[in-house]
């Protein structure tokens, strides 16, 4: 994952698509929308290329389902270049969670294909609305990005596995300037646990992400939260965080959280910040 730090060109694109989703009541099966009919088209060329295999596809049909009820807002937009490396991103304007996939093609094209490029975006939006993860503001600059103390790296582990399950033939190679290289998708599969897994992905951009696996949201009881809350930001009071409560100090987390994956860290003193 890769967040939009603020990023002026794709909030230009889709301020339309949010004022026009504020004016609407949020509603079950009317959760995620769309920058334009393009990201549409593109998004439902996905659901469709899953449901030929319903089976296979089990873990990412119900992650789209899940965000389709949710009482979270999911902005869905396909964009141009975004940066850096960064095929996808996902960011919010403090009210929905937008995210954003690349397509540039042509010679600069991506390394993962659009199915799994989607794949691993929409599973960090049901990280965020079951609570495995959070958006966070800087309070002096205004910009979102993601919370360190809820975004680990087994997030990403998950998301590249979510990749991994609709990934083709050509997601594993790359063929530039005459050389064929094995992707960061290859190396990833290649890894027969999640610790490996994370190993790869620490040494190939994600060194800077929280390494104990199941961070997740959490919140002091004193807060009066409940868990699985949507907590909203309110800049003016000083709460900076958005996302979904997974668990309070002292009392048990959601259940409705995927599985625990193999971790390469646990502690049971390490309170992300709120």
């Amino acid at each position: 994952m890769t967040t939009l730090e603020g990023s002026r060109t794709v909030m230009v694109l889709l301020l339309a698509t949010l004022t026009a989703a504020a004016a609407e009541p949020v509603k079950q099966g009317a959760a995620i929308f769309f920058a334009d009919e393009r990201s549409k088209e593109r998004f439902e060329a996905y659901r469709a290329f899953l449901e030929r295999d319903p089976a296979r596809y089990a873990g990412e049909l119900a992650t789209i389902g899940r965000l389709e009820r949710s009482d979270a807002q999911f902005v869905f937009a396909i964009v141009g270049a975004l940066g850096g490396d960064a095929e996808g991103t996902i960011t919010t304007d403090g009210e929905r969670v937008i995210l954003s996939v690349s397509d540039v093609g042509g010679a600069l094209a991506e390394n993962a294909s659009m199915m799994a490029r989607i794949a691993h975006e929409l599973e960090h939006a049901r990280q965020f609305d079951a609570g495995e993860l959070a958006l966070a503001c800087d309070p002096k600059t205004g910009r979102w990005a993601s919370h360190y103390g809820s975004y680990d790296i087994g997030d990403e582990v998950k998301a590249w596995r979510a990749q991994l399950d609709v990934a083709g033939a050509t997601d594993y190679w790359s063929h530039r300037r005459g050389t064929w290289t094995p992707t960061l998708l290859r190396l990833f599969a290649n890894e027969r646990n999640d610790a490996g897994r994370a190993r790869v992905l620490a040494q190939h951009g994600y060194a800077s992400v929280n390494p104990v696996f199941e961070s997740n949201l959490r919140f002091d009881a004193a807060t009066g939260y409940a868990v699985g809350q949507l907590v909203r930001p309110n800049l003016s009071r000083g709460a900076n965080v958005f996302g979904r409560v997974w668990a309070l100090d002292g009392r048990p987390p959601t259940a409705d959280v995927a599985a625990p994956i193999e971790s390469v860290a646990k502690s049971s003193d390490v309170r992300p910040e709120p």
